[in-house]
């Protein structure tokens, strides 16, 4: 029994160094990074080591993208920056899903690879994308100084899951996602919210003169809340 424990302990430190010596190659991979000067191939290279890292931790997942190459003009060779485009993903640089401890998460993923810290607003835009996949969690990762406090807090607020990981700290994202408390949105409903002053109604409680005090939508959410616990 001794024998077996120690051999538990053995692994697990092995596991734990290998676990470092990966993140610290990672680092010197996001330096390197840095340096590339086109903005549209340093987030490429964002999404495709996260895909890698995610694939490499067990999971499936796709890049989504939406290119258009343009003809060059005449006499001129092909121009990366000139004539390589993004349309558009609709949100979303990724989907996929990973499973932990017989525990399966589906998610969407945004990748920013910047020099400064994301902000609320893509925080924001990201969860507007996410509303439209239930039982999703949204994964942000970020390749540069993270995110500042008003982009935390909008994760936090978020109606679904968005967890802002930088791509140094993918390789825990299991011990990650095992404090996280999973809320994903399974329903939402919008009703017309509407208040009255000075209305009179009918026996049948119909309103047939108002002075109308506030239109608005009003939105209830239905989540299912899993929380790890380990």
């Amino acid at each position: 029994m001794k024998r077996k424990r120690m051999n538990s302990e053995d692994n697990e430190e092995r596991s734990r160094q290998k676990k470092r010596q990966k993140t610290e190659e990672l680092q010197k991979k996001v330096k390197e990074a840095f340096k590339i000067k086109s903005p549209i191939l340093k987030g490429n290279w964002l999404e495709e080591e996260t895909k890698d890292i995610i694939e490499e931790l067990g999971g499936i997942c796709t890049i989504s993208k939406a290119h258009s190459f343009k003809q060059p003009p005449k006499g001129l060779s092909f121009n990366f920056n000139r004539d390589f485009k993004i349309l558009g993903d609709y949100g979303l640089d990724g989907i996929g899903e990973i499973t932990f401890n017989k525990i399966k998460y589906h998610f969407i993923l945004q990748c920013k690879m910047w020099n400064k810290k994301i902000s609320s607003s893509e925080i924001n835009a990201f969860s507007g994308t996410l509303s439209r996949f239930k039982n999703y969690i949204g994964l942000f990762i970020t390749g540069g100084q993270g995110a500042n406090i008003r982009a935390i807090n909008s994760a936090k607020e978020a109606s679904q899951t968005i967890v802002i990981i930088n791509i140094e700290e993918l390789y825990n994202l299991q011990e990650i996602l095992e404090k996280t408390e999973i809320k994903t949105l399974s329903e939402l409903t919008e009703e017309i919210d509407k208040e009255y002053e000075n209305f009179k109604a009918d026996l049948k409680e119909n309103i047939i003169y108002a002075d109308k005090f506030r239109v608005g939508i009003k939105r209830t959410y239905s989540h299912l809340q899993q929380t790890n616990k380990n």
